[in-house]
């Protein structure tokens, strides 16, 4: 009888595994700036796109956030943010959304972006990963709910 208490402390912390708070720090610099990076209409800004969006995916699936927990952060490190950067974002993330969602349903359409840059490998990766279309949809939730509220 002893163990049952123990095997559901050992449930309750597995079951929390895989699932982090992501600072405000990784938000800004993974995510923010790394949409903000490139200048639409600009030499190259196509590849550009594709690199970001490829790190952009991978980011949100090696964190593995939760909904509240992103939410959270991502509001936090927009007000931290210098209005060009979050110009800049701004500009770029519809685009780069588009890409990452349509890489998801239909990636043959959008694969040679990934192969010109460089990063079709990582950009497959990441699709692959476990839970990756879900660890987008967390992401890309909380971004739109930042821009739309500014």
């Amino acid at each position: 009888m002893k163990r049952l208490p123990i095997l559901l402390l050992v449930l309750f912390v597995l079951a929390g595994c895989g699932k982090t708070v992501v600072s405000t720090d990784l938000i800004r610099k993974n995510f923010i700036e790394e949409v903000a990076s490139y200048h639409p209409g600009t030499a190259g800004s196509s590849l550009k796109q594709a690199t970001a969006a490829s790190n952009v995916l991978r980011f949100a699936t090696e964190q593995k956030m939760r909904n509240a927990d992103c939410k959270t952060a991502m509001e936090k490190a927009w007000k931290e943010t210098d209005a060009k950067t979050q110009e800049y974002f701004r500009e770029n993330y519809e685009g780069l959304s588009w890409l990452i969602t349509t890489a998801f349903s239909d990636y043959d359409s959008v694969g040679n972006m990934f192969e010109d840059a460089g990063v079709a490998e990582r950009m497959k990766a990441a699709l692959g990963e476990a839970d990756a279309e879900k660890d987008w949809a967390t992401l890309r939730s909380a971004a739109e709910d930042v821009l739309s509220g500014s």
